[in-house]
């Protein structure tokens, strides 16, 4: 069918057919409704929701806890008991610290020795952790609202770890029960003194890896007579990486943990996805022996430097392993830390190392562990607020 347009041209005169067929389409170009406008509209982009950044806070319920040193310049004059330790306590509580660890020492002259002194068996010097500083202490906590866990140490002499002796008697022959003798006697004296001043926690062994590899039988019977004469919370303190059988967790009422692996080998700025990744591993390795053992979990101690070696090396003195000072590195690792503590099942506790008694101690130097003044308090205020 032809459009109505070439049927009326076809129609007309030759002569008139170019000036119609010009008419026609004129006309049919003026009765053509009009297309609508196109609206010119920039391109709309999909913004990415925001990202929310994750949560440090540490669950409710769970202990918020620094490690209090005491501070031995001056034989002590800055030390546990001091006005010094209160101001110190101030601040803690100021931060939503609920608890402290204080840090009894016994020492042993090598790794080879059967005997640990202490304040049971010797006279402490003035400026040592003596029991009346401790007491003072201890009421200077109590005065802010934050219990103690009471954490007896043993030093050997030229900083060797506790973790490696190997005790022998002067005939060099191996003497592990005259070695637990003496150590249950040091711990003992302690849970007395818990059991006297009211202290709610205390620890019956730290970082003993050989000796509970060789008898474990003796830290079981140990917590026995530890629960005899004290009604406090007991706990062990296992290096990180240290196997410990289930009978001793079950005699005891935490899985206390010593949390210093390595979590990479770079120095300075790490990746945090491989950060978080080394400490879930870790974590989760005692987030299944807490849930094995139905018992619950506790960081007896985790600390960073505020040097380039933070994630490297966690576990290296200032004046042994100094780096260079890094206070960003410090809060990074701890923010990370954090992250993956408070989503770590059956978690109790966990306690910072650490925080001198004297603000103004220079005994670390600026490489040091303290969070004090530092980036990362502003993390640790975060994880412990409520």
């Amino acid at each position: 069918m032809k459009s109505l347009s070439a049927r009326f041209v076809s129609r007309a005169p030759s002569w008139g057919k170019h000036w119609l067929a010009v008419v026609v389409l004129l006309i049919c170009a003026c009765n053509r409704p009009e297309a609508a406008p196109v609206e010119q509209t920039a391109p709309v982009v999909q913004e990415p929701p925001p990202v929310a950044p994750a949560s440090v806070t540490l669950p409710d319920g769970v202990w918020r806890g620094a490690c209090l040193a005491h501070n031995w310049q001056e034989r002590g004059a800055r030390g546990y008991g001091t006005e010094a330790s209160a101001e110190v306590l101030d601040h803690l509580a100021s931060i939503d610290v609920d608890w402290i660890s204080v840090t009894p020492f016994g020492f042993m002259t090598d790794q080879k020795s059967n005997l640990v002194e202490g304040e049971h068996n010797r006279t402490p010097p003035d400026g040592a952790e003596r029991a009346e500083r401790l007491e003072r202490v201890l009421e200077q906590a109590r005065a802010r609202g934050i219990k103690v866990m009471l954490k007896p140490h043993i030093w050997i002499r030229g900083g060797k770890w506790r973790g490696a002796i190997k005790p022998a008697n002067e005939a060099g022959e191996p003497d592990w029960d005259g070695w637990w003798d003496s150590h249950d006697a040091w711990i003992l004296y302690y849970a007395e003194l818990a059991e006297r001043n009211g202290i709610e926690a205390l620890v019956i062994g730290l970082e003993l890896h050989s000796a509970v590899r060789q008898s474990p039988e003796r830290l079981v019977q140990l917590a026995n007579k530890v629960r005899a004469i004290y009604r406090g919370h007991i706990t062990y303190a296992a290096n990180w990486n240290e196997p410990v059988p289930d009978d001793v967790w079950r005699a005891v009422d935490s899985i206390g943990v010593q949390f210093y692996p390595p979590l990479t080998k770079a120095r300075g700025a790490v990746d945090p996805a491989e950060l978080r990744g080394s400490l879930r591993t870790h974590l989760s390795h005692w987030e299944v022996v807490a849930e094995r053992t139905n018992r619950p979990l506790v960081i007896t101690e985790v600390g960073y430097r505020s040097a380039d070696l933070a994630a490297r090396l966690p576990n290296a003195w200032p004046e042994n392993i100094n780096g260079s000072t890094d206070e960003a590195l410090q809060k990074e690792v701890y923010r990370l830390f954090f992250e993956e503590l408070r989503r770590t099942k059956r978690l109790g506790g966990v306690f910072l190392w650490k925080y001198f008694t004297d603000r103004n101690t220079d005994e670390e130097g600026p490489t040091g562990f303290t969070p004090r003044g530092k980036p990362a308090e502003a993390v640790i205020r975060e994880a412990f607020s409520d």
